[in-house]
This record gives C-alpha cells, sequence and structure tokens, in this order.
C-alpha cells in the first residue's frame, strides 16, 4: 500500500505570487544534474548552464550565460 506524503510545505510554497519557489527548485534541479543540461528564454538566451556543460564544451557559465544559444550553437532555438 501507497504511504501518504506529507507535503503541506510546498503546498504552501506554491501559493507564493511570484512563483519564486518552484523556480529555485527548477534551477537546482538544473544545476545539480549530472548531464550537460542548460536553459534559454522566450528570446533563445541563455539563462543557465550547469557544470556538466561547462564541462563538456569548455565554456563557462560566466560566459554563456547571458549570450543567445545561437551564438554558442550556431543553431536556432525552436519554441
Amino acid at each position: 500500500m501507497a504511504q501518504a506524503t506529507q507535503n503541506s510545505h510546498l503546498q504552501q510554497a506554491s501559493a507564493e505570487p511570484d512563483g519564486a519557489f518552484w523556480r529555485n527548485t527548477f534551477e537546482q534541479f538544473i544545476s545539480e544534474l549530472p548531464e550537460a543540461a542548460f536553459v534559454v528564454d522566450a528570446n533563445g538566451d541563455i539563462t543557465q548552464w550547469n557544470a556538466a556543460t561547462e564541462n563538456l564544451l569548455g565554456l563557462p557559465a560566466s560566459e554563456a550565460v547571458g549570450t543567445n544559444a545561437y551564438d554558442v550553437f550556431g543553431t536556432k532555438v525552436l519554441c
């Protein structure tokens, strides 16, 4: 039988008007992935670049974040 979980703290956090809890959770998830991962916004600009991506491509996050993905990879991001 499945055991009930206690997640009232998640329900309270998700009620934040700006969604800060879920944004921080997502950003932490990307940064801790052992596989290369990055995030782009609607304009195609890189907003997050994890250590595995940095190691794979040799491009530090400090240089990648804020750059358009097209300028880094040479391909357009389809949204």
